[in-house]
């Protein structure tokens, strides 16, 4: 059987939603014969980079000649059965090297054999390593002109500038969750799935701006039940419920510590994942933090010292052997936050850093001991010493006069010299 993203790849401009900004100005192009040759496509995965790189890739190829491929013609049906010597994909994760550059630039010498253009699309694009992004610059400025260079990724800062000045770049946007659940009911309708709006939208949420997450979290849920509400849809993915997150919560900015100990142990038992339930956790606390701001309350700064600490126990508890501990200590020291103690020794060493320096910024002017000056060299470190006691002079025995004489000769002695 098919996932559910693959089913549903959009195979037309008409069908990529969320992301019209880049569709339109791609059709402009097609329409104006103002075709770039080389793009940069960025942005989080499954927001629709390759899908539309494709697209783009027939429609210049299409035989109808329209600003979307009609799907239907030789070069766009063998562009789809991906059996088209024109349009190249190269995951630049497995094949990173010059070596693979240099095949690249031998291969575009080469008009295609039919069709308009050669598209090559790289996907990961900032996996090269610094010798193949300089092996490719040359032909990546001025590349014949039947040949067409689309490069994917989702880490633009690794790029190099000098390839970002030879490419039009199309940043592609999160998807928002509404727009994703207005898209999606279509294809639980075609696929029989009965989900209620505010499963779907739950599902939406947690794909987080992505296309391919969301059909997946649904094409997972389906798998298990056809029939599905937020209570089964939250069983079937082992999430927490709201109504445990908000009551945690509750419990934290009541001070209510024995609930707190007895919300995190029913959580235990349920056998839920730490890691999820605290960024749960800072999800809730978020959106209390815009209510607050909204609602002009005095509680702001609560909620933002909550959302600092659950935000550093969130980096801690990935690779710590007792969670569960982690999550009970941390939020008791939320709701004990009133109480004057010192920093917990779970917190970061950033953190006891920030609270040292911060502490020592809190102390008197007096009670600040100043640094001593660096001295600049060995004569400063000299003059810098302690007056010593002076010598007494040695009693030699001699009269002044033999003493006088003595200097003479000395003295002699030395002009000579």
């Amino acid at each position: 059987m098919t996932s559910l993203y693959r089913k549903y790849r959009p195979v037309n401009f008409d069908l990529v939603f969320g992301q019209n900004h880049i569709t339109k100005t791609l059709q402009n192009q097609i329409r104006d014969s103002n075709i770039s040759h080389a793009y940069l496509f960025t942005g989080v995965r499954g927001t629709g980079k390759t899908s539309v790189a494709k697209i783009f890739a027939r429609a210049i190829n299409c035989e109808n000649e329209e600003l979307k491929p009609c799907n239907v013609c030789e070069s766009c049906v063998s562009i789809l059965a991906n059996r088209s010597a024109n349009v190249i994909e190269i995951d630049a994760a497995s094949n990173n090297g010059v070596d693979n550059i240099r095949d690249i630039k031998e291969e575009v010498k080469y008009p295609p054999a039919t069709g308009k253009y050669k598209v090559y699309i790289i996907d990961e694009v900032h996996m090269l390593s610094i010798g193949a992004f300089n092996a490719m610059l040359k032909t990546l400025e001025e590349p014949p002109s039947y040949v067409i260079f689309i490069l994917a990724t989702t880490d633009p800062n690794k790029v190099p500038a000098t390839i970002h000045s030879r490419v039009q770049r199309f940043d592609f946007r999160r998807i928002a969750a509404e727009v994703l659940a207005e898209n999606i009911r279509d294809y639980t309708l075609k696929e029989n799935i009965n989900i209620t709006d505010d499963a779907l939208m739950y599902i939406a949420k947690l794909g987080d701006g992505s296309a391919r997450d969301t059909l997946s979290i649904l094409d997972k849920a389906a798998s298990v039940n056809r029939e599905l509400d937020l209570k089964s849809l939250q069983e079937i993915l082992g999430n927490i419920d709201n109504g445990i997150i908000e009551s945690l919560a509750e419990s934290i900015l009541l001070k209510d510590t024995k609930n707190i100990i007895d919300t995190i142990e029913h959580i235990n038992s349920l056998g839920k994942d730490y890691i999820s339930l605290v960024q749960d956790l800072i999800a809730h606390f978020r959106n209390l933090l815009v209510k607050s701001i909204s609602d002009n309350d005095k509680h702001s700064a609560v909620l933002i010292y909550c959302l600092e600490e659950l935000i550093i126990l969130s980096q801690t508890i990935k690779n710590e052997k007792y969670p569960r501990l982690f999550v009970e200590v941390y939020c008791i020291k939320l709701a004990l936050r009133d109480e004057a103690y010192k920093a917990s020794p779970l917190d970061n060493k950033e953190t006891s850093q920030r609270d040292n320096i911060g502490a020592s910024k809190k102390q008197p002017l007096e009670e600040q001991t100043p640094k001593k000056p660096a001295l600049k060299n060995w004569r400063e470190a000299l003059n810098k010493q302690e007056p010593t006691t002076p010598i007494e002079p040695i009693q030699s025995g001699l009269t002044e006069e033999q003493v006088s004489d003595l200097e003479n000769k000395i003295n002699a002695n030395i002009e000579w010299r």
